[in-house]
C-alpha cells in the first residue's frame, strides 16, 4: 500500500472517533418506572359493639287459643249473613242469623209437652198418694219423670232449639279469619259456620336454622320487617320449639307482636337479638378474604400492611372483627381489593363522619 493511502486511512478513522463515543453503548442503564401505588379511603380504627341477631322467615298465625271456630248444636238454615272473611269486628256484633230445622222445632214441641205430662201425672200421683192410693215409690218415680222432661227441655233451649231463629253474635272483639257457610245454605248440628280471630290474637311463627337453635331465649326482642313492604313490627320470642319440622327442616320460633298490627296471612323476615359482639368495628366491605383467611389492610408509612382477623359477626353494613388491628393506622376501607402487603397507597379524602360503632 502507498504511503497517500494509508494517510488516507488514519485520516478517516480519527474523523469517525468522535461519533463512535458519542453513541450510547448497548450495556447502558435503562430509564427507572415508578412503583405502583393504589388510591384507598381509610378511617380511624374503633372499638365498639354491634348486635348478635338471628334471622328467620315466616307469616302471622293466630295464636294458640285466639282462633275459634263459631257452630250451633241444632241443625238449621242460615237465613242471612251480616260479615264476610277478613271484616273486623266488634264484640257483640250480629254474625249471621240462623233459622233452627223443622224437626228441631217439632222436638222442642214434643220436650214441652213430656214436661206439661210429667207434671200433670206427678200432681195426680201425689192426691193418690195423700189419700193412701199409691205408694211413696211410685210419687218417686212421678219426680223422677218430671226431672228427666225438664232436662231433655233445658238441653234443647241450651242447643238454641227454644229459639226457632236464633242470631249468632261475636264473642270477643277480633276479625273474621273464615266463613264456611253461604246464605240459604242448611248445615247440620256442630257444622262450622265461620271462624272468628281475637283482637290483637296474631303470633308471627318463623324458621330458624337449626344450628342457632341453643341462642334462641323467650323474652329475646325482635324486628319484623314485612317482605311485602311496609313499617316494621316490633316483637318478642315467645316460644322455642324443641323439634325440627320435618317438611322445612327448620325450628319453629313463635313471636308474639308488642307493637304493630300485623295482617293474618302476611309473611315476615324476623330479626331476633340475641347477644352482642365487641371488638374492632369496620365497614363490612373492609374484610376480604384470601387464602390465609378474613383480613383488613392498614396504612404504614404510605404503604398497605395485611392485618389477618376473625369476623365475629355482622350487622347492616358494619362487620366486628378481633385481630391485631392497629388503633393508630388508618384502616383501608374502600380500594382494599386491589392492594397486597407492602403496596405503595395514595390516600384520598376520609368521609365526613362514620356511623357510631356502638349503634344498635
Amino acid at each position: 500500500m502507498s504511503r497517500r493511502a494509508a494517510r488516507l486511512g488514519v485520516l478517516a478513522l480519527l474523523a469517525l472517533a468522535p461519533m463512535a463515543a458519542a453513541a450510547p453503548t448497548p450495556s447502558g442503564p435503562t430509564p427507572s418506572r415508578p412503583a405502583p401505588s393504589a388510591l384507598v379511603t381509610t378511617e380511624t380504627p374503633r372499638r365498639g359493639v354491634l348486635p348478635a341477631t338471628v334471622t328467620g322467615y315466616g307469616t302471622a298465625r293466630p295464636a294458640p287459643g285466639a282462633s275459634v271456630a263459631l257452630a250451633v248444636q241444632h241443625a238449621g238454615e242460615i237465613a242471612r249473613l251480616d260479615v264476610t272473611q277478613g271484616e273486623t269486628v266488634a264484640k257483640g256484633a250480629p254474625l249471621l242469623t240462623i233459622a233452627a230445622a223443622p224437626a228441631v222445632v217439632a222436638q222442642l214441641r214434643q220436650a214441652r209437652t213430656a214436661l206439661a205430662l210429667a207434671r200433670g201425672e206427678r200432681a195426680h200421683t201425689a192426691q193418690l198418694r195423700a189419700q193412701h192410693l199409691a205408694t211413696q215409690d211410685q210419687l218417686a218415680q212421678a219426680d223422677r219423670a218430671v226431672a228427666d222432661a225438664t232436662a231433655t227441655l233445658e238441653a234443647l233451649r241450651r242447643e238454641g232449639g227454644g229459639v226457632p231463629v236464633q242470631v249468632l253474635r261475636a264473642p270477643f272483639a277480633g276479625f273474621v279469619a273464615a266463613v264456611a257457610v253461604t246464605q240459604g245454605q242448611l248445615v247440620a248440628a256442630n257444622a262450622p259456620l265461620l271462624t272468628l280471630n281475637r283482637q290483637g290474637g296474631l303470633v308471627v311463627t318463623v324458621g330458624i336454622d337449626p344450628a342457632a337453635q341453643a341462642q334462641l331465649r323467650p323474652g329475646q326482642p325482635a324486628r319484623l320487617i314485612p317482605l311485602g313492604g311496609g313499617a316494621t313490627l316490633a316483637g318478642t320470642v315467645r316460644v322455642v320449639s324443641a323439634m325440627i319440622d320435618p317438611r322445612t327442616h327448620l325450628v319453629d320460633t313463635v313471636i308474639d307482636v308488642r307493637a304493630g298490627d300485623p295482617l293474618g296471612g302476611e309473611s315476615y323476615r324476623a330479626v331476633i337479638r340475641v347477644g352482642e359482639h365487641a371488638g374492632w368495628i369496620v365497614p363490612r366491605d373492609a374484610v376480604l378474604t384470601d387464602a390465609e383467611g378474613p383480613a383488613v389492610f392498614q396504612v404504614a408509612r404510605g404503604h398497605a400492611v395485611r392485618v389477618g382477623v376473625r369476623v365475629l359477626g355482622e350487622h347492616g353494613a358494619r362487620s366486628v372483627v378481633a385481630g391485631p388491628v392497629d388503633p393508630k393506622r388508618p384502616l383501608v376501607t374502600t380500594g382494599n381489593y386491589q392492594l397486597s402487603p407492602g403496596m405503595a397507597v395514595r390516600l384520598a379524602p376520609s368521609p365526613a363522619s362514620a356511623p357510631s360503632p356502638t349503634a344498635r
